[in-house]
């Protein structure tokens, strides 16, 4: 029966646990989370995403032939994002760029949430795991992007804790929950195999727990037979998409156009071994395995099988594809936290426990204003992004067809289609060899480079990414140069070159870029061009006056010159 007083000490409980650092700093935590997945978007393949939710959207049909490029148009193509795709076009019709970032944020926020759940239902200390949420996922919140992989790891996580709970608690209500999991999976990203495979582990696990009764922290082992049946199921459902059994090939349709482009996403971690990141996650694998190794393992009465061969078979993944290693902190945080949780439980328990609140909320106080200081004032990064390019090639009316690279294809589609098509684009599956030997062609100014150029496509513009470019792009940039053709933009993504057509002319006067270019060393200039390269200067700062590139560049240029030869306002 209500009653007021009921209502009143509900009301003093909330109030009291809402105040309580079992709320506040978790909260804090997942906040820091929220904020460092909010990113401007740095890539490419957002875009074409979009373009293709617009387009199912709008026609009602799904395309399962390529309408996109003018290389491969008609080819098949497996839309095996349809719904990811979908809620994406969604969510930016309602809230714009900035709103698809948050949603992407607050989706890993979820995730993590999830994570601590679970944390906690396994005995972690909540202030310890507060910090560990955050610590142990930090390198992987930039992967949280406005593509359809998002899903994918949400997917992950949620699929982990319903078979978690159903190893605790004998439900078969989180089985369901399994297999509709499985089946969201294979319709918005097709590494949704990953899940049939973790599946098929608790079932390995739960069957040779029984069989050989191995020791099982959590108590008596789930019955296989039932695991066993959603994992028949949940591959019976896969099926269930607008691709059907294509989507279980796609890793087979895209690997010779993986291979043939050298895909920086598709190589293994190994190779970016130079970088910081890297260098800390490989430490952080192998500090984790030792103590995994001992503490879920080794350790009587805190082995836990399932947990331990989990995370080493997500370990494996960085090694196969750089693009998996957002995978490895959603597996490894659970077992990673149970087994620090629980060396330190003694240290934690005789603590100050207020001191430790304090110290914990002191460093999140820090990251989060750090954060909040460093917030993006872009929807997107113009280092990486050919947004003001393409925003120039519109102003000026400049036709197609033209020739892109790999990495824009999919802002270029979003940006152009259907009014231009792109040459190519991040859907490996859709491209054969031929075009991508004519890609090769043209990138690397092969013999009948020049017949595919002015004959077969009729190439209009070049929009050439160039930042930490190869010798190659420096190549075709020469050839363009000693073919005549001039450079008409340049900023911090991307150049573009036209064809020195009559039609091209009245852009050609106003912009063209003859003395300058990134390939160009300011000092490399001879003397008597110090004149016209200073005016050209001064006219790419008023046209791009964002780039910090081309400002280092004529600062550079200045210096490399004499005082009597440039004046100022020259």
């Amino acid at each position: 029966m209500f009653s007021v007083v009921n209502l009143k000490d509900k009301l003093v409980s909330l109030r009291t646990f809402l105040f309580s650092s079992k709320f506040w700093l978790p909260g804090l935590f997942l906040v820091l989370i929220f904020c460092y997945a909010y990113r401007p978007l740095a890539e490419s393949d957002s875009f074409y995403h979009l373009k293709v939710g617009e387009l199912i959207w709008q026609t009602g049909e799904m395309p399962h032939s390529d309408v996109f490029s003018y290389t491969a148009s008609g080819s098949f193509w497996v839309p095996h994002e349809w719904l990811a795709e979908l809620i994406f076009y969604g969510v930016w019709s309602v809230s714009g760029f900035w709103g698809l970032i948050g949603f992407c944020s607050l989706l890993a926020s979820i995730a993590f949430f999830l994570i601590y759940r679970m944390m906690l239902e396994r005995g972690v200390n909540h202030y310890l795991g507060s910090l560990l949420l955050f610590a142990l996922g930090y390198f992987a919140l930039e992967l949280w992007v406005p593509r359809p992989q998002t899903f994918a790891y949400l997917s992950f996580v949620f699929l982990i804790y319903c078979l978690e709970r159903y190893r605790a608690k004998r439900e078969l209500k989180y089985l369901c929950l399994v297999v509709g999991t499985i089946w969201f999976w294979a319709n918005t990203n097709a590494s949704f195999i990953l899940g049939i495979v973790v599946l098929g582990w608790y079932f390995i696990s739960s069957f040779v727990s029984r069989r050989y009764s191995l020791e099982d922290n959590l108590g008596s082992t789930p019955r296989s037979r039932n695991i066993f049946l959603a994992l028949v199921a949940s591959v019976a459902l896969s099926l269930l998409n607008p691709s059907g059994y294509h989507i279980w090939l796609y890793s087979w349709y895209i690997a010779p156009t993986v291979k043939a482009l050298d895909v920086f996403e598709w190589r293994p971690i190994w190779r970016y071994f130079y970088e910081f990141e890297t260098k800390v996650f490989l430490v952080e694998l192998a500090v984790s395995a030792v103590l995994l190794l001992w503490y879920m393992g080794w350790r009587r009465g805190s082995r836990d099988w399932t947990l331990l061969g989990l995370v080493f078979g997500i370990s494996i993944l960085p090694f196969l594809s750089i693009r998996h290693v957002g995978f490895w902190p959603l597996a490894a945080i659970l077992p990673l936290s149970i087994s620090i949780s629980g060396l330190l439980s003694g240290i934690m328990e005789s603590a100050n426990q207020k001191k430790i609140v304090l110290v914990v909320g002191i460093v999140g106080l820090a990251m989060l204003a750090g954060r909040i200081l460093a917030w993006p004032k872009l929807y997107f990064d113009p280092n990486y992004v050919p947004s003001f390019a393409a925003d120039f090639i519109e102003q000026n009316n400049v036709k197609g067809p033209f020739f892109n690279l790999y990495n824009e294809g999919g802002y270029l589609i979003w940006r152009f289609w259907p009014k231009e098509k792109v040459f190519i684009d991040g859907r490996s599956e859709v491209y054969t060899l031929p075009v991508l030997e004519e890609l090769s062609a043209i990138y690397h100014s092969k013999p009948g480079s020049e017949k595919l150029i002015d004959e077969k496509y009729k190439i209009n513009y070049f929009i050439l990414s160039y930042r930490g470019a190869s010798e190659r792009v420096v190549g075709l940039v020469r050839t363009l140069i000693n073919r005549n053709w001039p450079m008409v933009y340049w900023d911090d993504a991307v150049l573009v070159f036209i064809r020195p057509s009559e039609e091209n002319m009245p852009v050609i006067n106003k912009y063209a870029i003859r003395h300058l270019n990134p390939f160009r060393m300011p000092g490399d200039i001879p003397q008597e061009e110090s004149k016209e390269a200073a005016l050209e200067a001064n006219l790419l700062l008023e046209r791009i006056p964002h780039s910090r590139v081309i400002e280092a560049y004529i600062w550079e240029l200045l210096g490399s010159r004499k005082p009597q030869e440039v004046k100022p306002g020259q």
